[in-house]
């Protein structure tokens, strides 16, 4: 099968209670071959401690100072992004272990 990058962004704010399991859960998909980009969009609160201990080379962190809101934050990560595909992910969800590999699945046919 061939298996393009896939981009998934995460704009968190003010998400320490859930960041981890919402991290973790993408780190642990059937599908590898992604990079997790991540904008903190001016959190008071412990995310950044949270995401900067996470040491996995997929994850990009931009963290920003001020908050620009959630359409400001997806939309730079859709212009970094090197994937192919872009995929979206709350701060505040979780991703069952065949998210990925069964959308892209699913886009292919």
């Amino acid at each position: 099968m061939n298996c393009p990058l896939i981009s998934i962004g995460m704009p968190v704010y003010n998400s320490d209670r859930f960041i981890e399991d919402a991290i973790t859960s993408v780190l642990h998909q059937t599908f590898q071959n992604f990079e997790l980009i991540i904008t903190d969009d001016g959190s008071t609160d412990d995310s950044a401690k949270i995401i900067e201990s996470f040491t996995d080379k997929r994850i990009k962190f931009l963290r920003g100072e001020v908050n620009l809101g959630i359409s400001s934050r997806i939309n730079h990560q859709v212009n970094i992004a090197s994937g192919g595909f872009f995929v979206r992910m709350d701060a505040d969800d979780i991703m069952f272990p065949s998210r990925i590999e069964e959308q892209f699945s699913f886009f292919k046919r």
